[in-house]
Protein backbone atom coordinates (compact mmCIF):
# COMPACT_ATOMS: atom_id res chain seq x y z
CA UNK A 1 0.00 0.00 0.00
CA UNK A 2 1.19 3.33 -1.01
CA UNK A 3 2.24 6.17 1.73
CA UNK A 4 -0.78 8.72 2.13
CA UNK A 5 -0.41 12.09 -0.48
CA UNK A 6 1.21 14.70 1.42
CA UNK A 7 0.23 18.13 1.44
CA UNK A 8 4.09 18.85 -0.33
CA UNK A 9 3.34 16.66 -3.25
CA UNK A 10 0.06 17.51 -3.47
CA UNK A 11 0.69 21.32 -3.93
CA UNK A 12 3.45 20.11 -6.26
CA UNK A 13 0.84 18.47 -8.30
CA UNK A 14 -1.34 21.43 -8.48
CA UNK A 15 1.62 23.87 -9.86
CA UNK A 16 3.14 21.62 -12.35
CA UNK A 17 -0.96 21.20 -13.34
CA UNK A 18 -1.47 25.04 -13.11
CA UNK A 19 1.25 25.58 -15.21
CA UNK A 20 0.31 24.02 -18.51
CA UNK A 21 -2.24 24.30 -20.49
CA UNK A 22 -5.96 23.72 -19.87
CA UNK A 23 -7.71 20.62 -20.93
CA UNK A 24 -8.91 19.13 -22.82
CA UNK A 25 -6.58 18.09 -25.31
CA UNK A 26 -6.34 16.45 -28.82
CA UNK A 27 -4.37 14.69 -30.86
CA UNK A 28 -4.72 16.73 -34.67
CA UNK A 29 -2.00 17.14 -38.07
CA UNK A 30 -1.64 15.46 -41.55
CA UNK A 31 0.16 12.51 -42.23
CA UNK A 32 3.87 13.21 -43.69
CA UNK A 33 3.28 16.92 -42.96
CA UNK A 34 4.68 17.02 -39.11
CA UNK A 35 2.40 14.22 -38.15
CA UNK A 36 0.50 13.99 -35.28
CA UNK A 37 0.60 17.17 -32.80
CA UNK A 38 -1.29 17.52 -29.34
CA UNK A 39 -3.31 20.72 -29.07
CA UNK A 40 -5.99 22.30 -26.80
CA UNK A 41 -9.27 21.68 -27.44
CA UNK A 42 -10.65 24.73 -27.09
CA UNK A 43 -10.75 28.03 -27.79
CA UNK A 44 -7.29 29.76 -28.31
CA UNK A 45 -5.50 26.41 -29.33
CA UNK A 46 -2.08 25.98 -28.07
CA UNK A 47 0.31 23.44 -29.50
CA UNK A 48 0.97 21.30 -26.49
CA UNK A 49 2.94 18.47 -28.53
CA UNK A 50 4.94 18.70 -32.10
CA UNK A 51 7.80 17.25 -33.97
CA UNK A 52 10.05 20.31 -35.10
CA UNK A 53 10.71 20.25 -38.57
CA UNK A 54 14.58 19.34 -39.04
CA UNK A 55 17.06 21.49 -40.31
CA UNK A 56 20.91 21.58 -41.65
CA UNK A 57 23.87 23.02 -39.78
CA UNK A 58 23.29 26.18 -40.84
CA UNK A 59 19.48 26.10 -39.33
CA UNK A 60 17.83 26.13 -42.65
CA UNK A 61 14.79 23.42 -43.33
CA UNK A 62 15.87 20.32 -44.70
CA UNK A 63 14.44 19.55 -48.01
CA UNK A 64 13.03 16.66 -49.75
CA UNK A 65 15.84 16.11 -52.57
CA UNK A 66 13.42 14.67 -55.00
CA UNK A 67 10.33 16.72 -54.47
CA UNK A 68 11.50 19.90 -52.92
CA UNK A 69 9.37 19.80 -50.23
CA UNK A 70 10.18 20.67 -46.48
CA UNK A 71 11.21 17.34 -44.66
CA UNK A 72 8.82 17.34 -40.99
CA UNK A 73 9.93 15.47 -38.22
CA UNK A 74 7.48 13.13 -36.81
CA UNK A 75 6.82 12.14 -33.18
CA UNK A 76 7.46 7.98 -32.31
CA UNK A 77 5.50 6.26 -29.32
CA UNK A 78 7.04 3.28 -27.84
CA UNK A 79 4.19 0.51 -29.14
CA UNK A 80 3.38 -3.20 -29.24
CA UNK A 81 1.30 -4.67 -31.55
CA UNK A 82 -0.83 -7.94 -30.51
CA UNK A 83 1.38 -11.13 -31.21
CA UNK A 84 4.42 -9.28 -30.95
CA UNK A 85 7.06 -10.55 -28.03
CA UNK A 86 8.21 -7.26 -27.72
CA UNK A 87 7.70 -3.19 -27.92
CA UNK A 88 9.27 -1.20 -30.13
CA UNK A 89 9.20 2.91 -31.06
CA UNK A 90 6.71 3.64 -33.92
CA UNK A 91 6.23 6.60 -35.79
CA UNK A 92 2.83 8.47 -35.15
CA UNK A 93 2.17 8.72 -38.90
CA UNK A 94 2.16 5.07 -38.79
CA UNK A 95 -0.29 5.06 -35.74
CA UNK A 96 -2.14 8.01 -37.06
CA UNK A 97 -6.35 7.50 -37.01
CA UNK A 98 -7.40 9.39 -40.36
CA UNK A 99 -10.54 11.93 -39.97
CA UNK A 100 -12.27 9.13 -42.83
CA UNK A 101 -11.67 7.03 -45.59
CA UNK A 102 -11.65 9.96 -48.10
CA UNK A 103 -9.68 12.11 -46.24
CA UNK A 104 -7.14 9.44 -44.29
CA UNK A 105 -4.48 12.09 -44.02
CA UNK A 106 -6.31 14.53 -41.58
CA UNK A 107 -4.98 13.13 -38.37
CA UNK A 108 -8.01 13.28 -35.59
CA UNK A 109 -6.31 10.48 -33.33
CA UNK A 110 -3.20 8.09 -32.35
CA UNK A 111 -3.70 4.40 -31.87
CA UNK A 112 -0.90 3.94 -28.69
CA UNK A 113 -1.72 3.60 -25.08
CA UNK A 114 1.21 6.10 -24.42
CA UNK A 115 -0.58 8.27 -27.11
CA UNK A 116 -3.51 8.25 -25.29
CA UNK A 117 -2.76 8.82 -22.02
CA UNK A 118 -0.60 11.92 -23.21
CA UNK A 119 -3.63 13.09 -24.46
CA UNK A 120 -5.98 12.74 -21.28
CA UNK A 121 -3.09 13.33 -18.73
CA UNK A 122 -4.06 16.58 -18.14
CA UNK A 123 -7.88 16.08 -17.21
CA UNK A 124 -6.95 12.99 -15.75
CA UNK A 125 -5.25 14.99 -13.11
CA UNK A 126 -7.34 17.83 -13.25
CA UNK A 127 -10.82 15.19 -12.43
CA UNK A 128 -8.72 13.36 -9.63
CA UNK A 129 -8.15 16.73 -7.79
CA UNK A 130 -11.37 18.19 -8.15
CA UNK A 131 -12.62 14.77 -7.02
CA UNK A 132 -9.81 14.89 -3.96
CA UNK A 133 -11.24 18.56 -2.91
CA UNK A 134 -15.08 16.55 -2.86
CA UNK A 135 -14.03 13.88 -0.48
CA UNK A 136 -12.63 16.16 1.75
CA UNK A 137 -15.72 18.32 1.75
CA UNK A 138 -17.87 15.55 2.43
CA UNK A 139 -15.91 14.11 5.42
CA UNK A 140 -15.47 17.44 7.00
CA UNK A 141 -19.36 17.95 6.32
CA UNK A 142 -19.64 14.50 8.44
CA UNK A 143 -16.86 15.20 10.98
CA UNK A 144 -18.99 18.45 12.09
CA UNK A 145 -22.84 16.54 12.04
CA UNK A 146 -20.73 13.98 13.98
CA UNK A 147 -19.41 16.46 16.23
CA UNK A 148 -23.28 17.83 16.10
CA UNK A 149 -24.43 14.77 17.27
CA UNK A 150 -22.34 13.61 20.20
CA UNK A 151 -23.19 16.65 21.47
CA UNK A 152 -26.92 16.21 21.04
CA UNK A 153 -26.09 12.72 22.87
CA UNK A 154 -24.51 14.20 26.03
CA UNK A 155 -27.36 17.23 26.26
CA UNK A 156 -29.75 14.43 25.94
CA UNK A 157 -28.80 12.00 28.15
CA UNK A 158 -28.37 14.76 31.11
CA UNK A 159 -31.75 15.69 30.19
CA UNK A 160 -33.29 12.07 30.94
CA UNK A 161 -31.08 11.49 33.83
CA UNK A 162 -32.18 14.79 35.40
CA UNK A 163 -36.12 14.38 34.46
CA UNK A 164 -38.66 12.45 36.26
CA UNK A 165 -40.29 9.38 35.02
CA UNK A 166 -44.07 9.15 33.60
CA UNK A 167 -45.04 7.78 36.72
CA UNK A 168 -43.89 10.22 39.04
CA UNK A 169 -45.03 13.15 36.42
CA UNK A 170 -48.66 11.21 36.60
CA UNK A 171 -48.25 11.14 40.84
CA UNK A 172 -47.48 14.58 41.00
CA UNK A 173 -49.94 15.33 38.90
CA UNK A 174 -52.67 13.00 40.62
CA UNK A 175 -52.02 14.92 43.62
CA UNK A 176 -52.74 18.33 41.95
CA UNK A 177 -56.10 17.33 40.61
CA UNK A 178 -57.17 15.99 43.96
CA UNK A 179 -56.23 19.02 45.72
CA UNK A 180 -58.43 21.08 42.89
CA UNK A 181 -61.67 18.84 43.11
CA UNK A 182 -61.90 18.64 46.30
CA UNK A 183 -64.19 21.35 46.53
CA UNK A 184 -66.45 20.30 43.83
CA UNK A 185 -69.76 17.80 44.50
CA UNK A 186 -72.08 15.91 42.70
CA UNK A 187 -72.04 15.09 39.28
CA UNK A 188 -68.96 17.37 38.18
CA UNK A 189 -67.36 15.30 41.71
CA UNK A 190 -68.12 12.05 39.99
CA UNK A 191 -66.45 13.45 36.41
CA UNK A 192 -63.77 14.40 38.45
CA UNK A 193 -63.24 11.84 40.49
CA UNK A 194 -63.38 9.15 36.61
CA UNK A 195 -60.16 11.36 35.88
CA UNK A 196 -58.35 11.02 38.54
CA UNK A 197 -58.26 7.20 38.85
CA UNK A 198 -57.41 7.08 35.53
CA UNK A 199 -54.27 9.12 36.34
CA UNK A 200 -53.80 7.30 39.25
CA UNK A 201 -54.25 4.15 37.38
CA UNK A 202 -51.56 5.20 34.49
CA UNK A 203 -49.53 6.18 37.49
CA UNK A 204 -49.48 2.57 38.25
CA UNK A 205 -48.28 1.11 35.19
CA UNK A 206 -44.76 0.27 34.97
CA UNK A 207 -42.66 1.74 32.67
CA UNK A 208 -39.37 1.62 31.31
CA UNK A 209 -36.91 4.01 33.29
CA UNK A 210 -35.57 7.13 31.37
CA UNK A 211 -32.30 6.34 32.14
CA UNK A 212 -29.77 4.37 33.81
CA UNK A 213 -29.01 5.02 37.13
CA UNK A 214 -25.59 3.69 36.74
CA UNK A 215 -24.60 5.98 33.55
CA UNK A 216 -24.04 3.23 31.54
CA UNK A 217 -25.55 2.95 28.15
Amino acid sequence: MSAPLSPEREAEIRTDLDAVPAPPWRWIGSRHAGGPQLVTDHSGRQYVLRAAKPTDHRGDELLDPEMGYVVYGDLEFRDQREGEKYSTMRSGDALAIGRTEYDPDSIVGVANPVARWLEASAQYATDLLAELDRVRAELAEQKRLTKHSAGRAVFLRSELTTRPSRAELLTVLGHDVETAIAPLKGEARKGADMVLRAIRAMAAEPTAPTANPGGAS
